[in-house]
């Protein structure tokens, strides 16, 4: 039914996303599935990474840890934008389509009155995907 999930991920919070990347492991092994982990980040320093190219290797290490403990195929695509804020959900869904993705696996958070006014990243990549795409709070 499935043969590559996508999982979007904010390695600065990488200890929220236990429970998103729990579903989506045990769907790619009932599935038979490839994993995807991609992240979007600023091309500027930051809290996680001084430079692009260290953010990559950050991504790759926590898909190669996932890929260790899981015994399933998992890779990494690290998208390096100028404002993430602004442009992750777009990215989110152009990464999907280029990369044959038939389902994303994302965490989302409980909606609140800002949420009225500003779509979510979780919503946006729902509403506007041509694939499955599974919100996890």
């Amino acid at each position: 039914m499935f043969s590559k999930i996508m999982i979007p991920v904010d390695l600065s919070h990488w200890d929220k996303m236990a429970r998103p990347i729990e579903i989506a492991m045990e769907l790619a092994r009932s599935h038979d599935a490839d994993i995807l982990l991609v992240s979007v980040e600023s091309d500027h320093p930051s809290s996680i990474a001084h430079n692009p190219q260290e953010f990559r290797q950050k991504l790759s290490a926590a898909a190669k840890e996932l890929a260790s403990r899981s015994g399933l195929a998992v890779e990494s695509q690290a998208i390096i934008c100028s404002d993430p804020t602004s442009e992750m959900s777009q990215q989110l869904l152009h990464a999907a389509d280029e990369s044959g993705t038939d389902l994303i696996v994302m965490a989302t958070h409980i909606p609140g009155l800002m949420d009225h006014v500003f779509a979510s990243h979780g919503g946006h990549v729902a509403r506007y995907a041509k694939i499955s795409v599974f919100l996890v709070r």
